[in-house]
């Protein structure tokens, strides 16, 4: 397990992830509406609040990852991150539901 305290994995982990999510920001900020129409598709939210969502959640993930990638305010970057994946698993599993 020292393998994981390695300072340059965790820089490699840390880029990865952030570009992940860069990544997956980028096309949410060029068409929000297709955004908006697949959150609203999900039946998890109306169409209110998934415009809402459409168009900031995108931009939250564009600075976690930024943030990540950059090593700033690292700690509170990856609890973004981790608050983001577990909204995106409860809704998940509420429209498997």
């Amino acid at each position: 397990m020292r393998f994981l305290a390695s300072a340059r994995l965790q820089i490699v982990l840390r880029v990865l992830l952030g570009a992940y999510f860069v990544y997956a920001s980028l096309d949410k900020i060029a068409d929000p509406a297709a955004f908006a129409k697949t959150v609203y598709q999900w039946q998890v939210l109306g169409p209110v609040p998934a415009n809402l969502l459409a168009v900031t959640l995108p931009w939250v993930e564009l600075l976690a990852g930024g943030l990540l990638i950059l090593g700033l305010w690292r700690r509170e970057a990856a609890l973004l991150v981790a608050l983001l994946l577990v909204v995106f698993l409860v809704a998940a599993g509420s429209v498997l539901a």
